[in-house]
């Protein structure tokens, strides 16, 4: 009887203990289940690589996995570390998108992620997405350039450029940032230089965006250099060049121009200066045509061809009688 007494005893007691258990963790976590972090956050725009224009850019993206979701958190950073210059981070509460004023747009490659927030803690960061805020030479209204100006060629040095701006810098680029000319600013020794890397009032190589980029008229005051080259053989057209000259005196070939598709508005000119009698074709790439046909020759001394890509074919806009 007394050892049957002890077992019970024994028996109630672990059995309380177990309720203990069972009402303190009841008691901790009343009703609810604790949620999981969220997951991290689709981003929608600015797309990936855009170019976005102007000193306010908007930021948006959709609610990823998990329940509770509560706030979110934006970073936008000059470099895809991280490790540069913040022109936005932090909470921007329970929304889908955020306006950042305060960009440059002058051509500078931005980089951005999205955090979500629940009961959890945050969850992890979205993909990161750089974007190309305005363009490194990008004029808006009158451009005045005196002397001479080389397109792809180098400048004259004693030309001048001067802008009237009312939107901030004339020149600017991150190949040479002390090209910096506030509006109405004259800049000395510059002109338009597509190839090189330093020195430049309007750099056409820049990683940065369309760097030579004009909002308005252009003047140019002086005499218009563009790239020439000239061909004696077979020759594949490229983007570094514009005139080029032909002599087929020691036989005939076939000058091939690059595919029209995504280039509207390039202009290329092609002309024929021997007198040999031999002829020169200006062939198109693929199912590109000209004026509907898969090339043109010339044949005669002093013959030439314009032709100007619309974005699918080329169109001769000029040609010898």
């Amino acid at each position: 009887m007394k050892r049957l007494f002890s077992f019970s005893i024994t028996s109630t007691f672990t059995f309380i203990l177990s309720l203990l258990a069972i009402l303190v963790i009841v008691v901790s976590v009343p009703g609810v289940v604790q949620a999981e972090p969220p997951g991290a956050p689709p981003l929608s725009s600015p797309a990936n690589g855009a170019n976005v224009s102007g000193t306010s850019v908007t930021f948006s993206w959709t609610a990823p996995s998990g329940t509770g979701i509560d706030g979110y958190y934006l970073r936008v950073n000059t470099n895809s570390s991280f490790t540069g210059t913040d022109i936005y981070s932090g909470a921007v509460g329970y929304v889908g998108s955020k306006t950042v004023s305060g960009f440059p747009n002058t051509g500078v490659t931005y980089y951005w992620y999205v955090l979500a927030h629940n009961a959890s803690g945050w969850g992890p960061a979205s993909s990161t997405r750089n974007f190309i805020n305005g363009w490194a030479g990008y004029f808006q209204g009158d451009v005045y350039i005196t002397g001479n100006v080389g397109i792809g060629t180098a400048p004259d040095t004693g030309a001048t450029l001067k802008a009237y701006s009312a939107t901030g810098n004339a020149i600017y680029g991150n190949s040479d940032s002390t090209g910096t000319g506030v509006a109405g600013t004259r800049i000395d020794g510059m002109g338009i230089y597509g190839t090189s890397t330093s020195n430049t009032g309007v750099y056409g190589g820049s990683n940065t965006g369309n760097a030579g980029y004009f909002v308005g008229r252009v003047y140019v005051g002086g005499s218009l250099s563009t790239a020439y080259t000239k061909k004696a053989a077979a020759y594949t057209v490229t983007a570094n060049d514009s005139i080029i000259a032909v002599d087929s005196t020691s036989g005939s070939f076939a000058i091939a121009l690059p595919s029209a598709i995504g280039i509207a508005g390039r202009e290329y000119t092609v002309k024929k200066v021997d007198n040999s009698g031999l002829w020169v074709s200006v062939a198109c790439t693929g199912a590109d045509t000209i004026d509907g046909q898969p090339f043109k020759l010339l044949s005669t001394q002093y013959a030439y061809l314009i032709v100007v890509s619309d974005g699918y074919n080329w169109m001769i806009v000029g040609q010898s009688p």
